[in-house]
């Protein structure tokens, strides 16, 4: 592309970095991202935003995702719901599903409404964490009060998972 005086654009820096993002080098999609805001001046889609705040939570940097969506939520008002709404999918794809809900806690103050998947999958993870935490507790030779088991299972009716129950 240099050869023929060929620049690059949006759709091609996107194709290379998620190549990058696929084969996990974070290094290569840093320089691309960093070339592609300023030394080509584009601006990024929020095509290109979820892929790198995806690829940073896959990465465990959420801290980095965070920042990457701090920093693209200035002056982009109307993306500001889409960047929250990938951080915290993404995030609680990964395991961070504390910083996912602290997130989803600020969004509607900040008048970005969530809807049925934002609340779907924070259930799921807080589901997967609960029954990780019981496990825990009979590991440690702590047996269960029905409290526990209560809270478990109102959690399991209210999304419609009766069939779960039985695994308690």
């Amino acid at each position: 592309m240099k050869v023929e005086d060929c620049v690059p654009d949006l759709d091609t820096f996107n194709i290379l970095i998620k190549g990058s993002c696929e084969k996990g080098d974070m290094k290569m999609v840093c320089y691309l991202f960093n070339h592609m805001l300023d030394i080509i001046k584009v601006k990024p889609e929020s095509y290109t935003i979820n892929l790198l705040i995806k690829e940073l939570c896959k990465q465990e940097r959420p801290a980095c995702a965070n920042s990457l969506f701090n920093h693209m939520r200035v002056g982009w008002s109307d993306r500001k719901f889409m960047y929250s709404s990938q951080l915290v999918e993404s995030l609680c794809e990964y395991g961070w599903w504390l910083k996912a809900l602290k997130i989803f806690i600020k969004m509607v103050p900040r008048g970005h409404h969530p809807n049925i998947s934002h609340y779907d999958n924070l259930m799921q993870r807080l589901r997967m964490e609960a029954f990780k935490l019981k496990d825990f507790m009979l590991k440690k030779a702590f047996l269960p009060e029905i409290k526990i088991y209560n809270g478990l299972i109102d959690g399991l009716c209210l999304i419609g998972r009766m069939e779960m129950v039985d695994k308690l």
